[in-house]
């Protein structure tokens, strides 16, 4: 799920597409209590939403792998 950035009582906030606050897996939030220029809540956005990515396709591929293996696995037998 995508993060964007948008201003909220003076700061650039990083927020989920459901308007909550962007949080890692611990639960704390990723801007760190927000950030005071746009630019850097943007850079800061850009990273979260590659990392993202980067989780998803290695799930992605992880889960690939799993079904080839069994694939195989039956062709062998």
């Amino acid at each position: 799920m995508p993060v964007s950035v948008v201003k909220r009582e003076g700061k650039f906030r990083i927020v989920e597409s459901n308007g909550g606050l962007a949080r890692n897996k611990a639960g704390s939030v990723v801007d760190g209590g927000g950030h005071n220029s746009k630019s850097a809540a943007d850079a800061q956005a850009r990273a979260v939403n590659s990392n993202q990515a980067k989780d998803q396709m290695a799930r992605k591929k992880t889960k690939n792998k799993s079904k080839r293996r069994r694939r195989n696995m039956m062709r062998r037998r």
